[in-house]
């Protein structure tokens, strides 16, 4: 940077008739001081800045964390609400023998369309129930 103000300094001192060596050297020393203060200044506002970015882009990351624990949270109690709901009804529908194999299957396809049970599960399900009917009509 001092290399870049030199031919400048150097262009206007040859320029500069009028005005005695003396006075040259203060007015170069001014601009020196000058140039110094704000090259101090730049590089206090690069740490600093640099510094609250650092402390910002922690928050940042610990707010994340935070939300997604949260949200996991969430979404670890509905998955066990859901759990316990699938497991009453696949006790009822095993239980219950006097329950026609229709209202299982209404039941089931009933829990499908609320997204409680999945395609495959719902799979499993008919198939054991198709099964369990081919075994009675079987047996009979």
């Amino acid at each position: 940077m001092r290399w870049s103000i030199l031919p400048f300094l150097m262009i206007n001192s040859l320029l500069a008739d009028g005005i005695p060596d003396k006075a040259l050297g203060a007015i170069h020393t001014e601009a020196l001081w000058f140039v110094g203060v704000i090259a101090v200044m730049a590089v206090i506002s690069f740490v600093v800045s640099s510094r609250n970015a650092k402390k910002y882009a922690e928050k940042m990351a610990r707010e994340k964390r935070e939300e997604e624990s949260g949200k996991s949270e969430e979404a670890r109690e509905k998955s066990e609400a859901e759990r316990k709901k699938r497991k009453e009804v696949t006790e009822k529908s095993k239980g219950d023998e006097s329950d026609s194999s229709v209202d299982r299957l209404l039941e089931l396809s009933k829990l499908h369309k609320e997204g409680l049970l999945s395609k495959e599960e719902f799979l499993t399900f008919k198939t054991e129930l198709y099964r369990e009917l081919k075994e009675i009509h079987v047996g009979s």
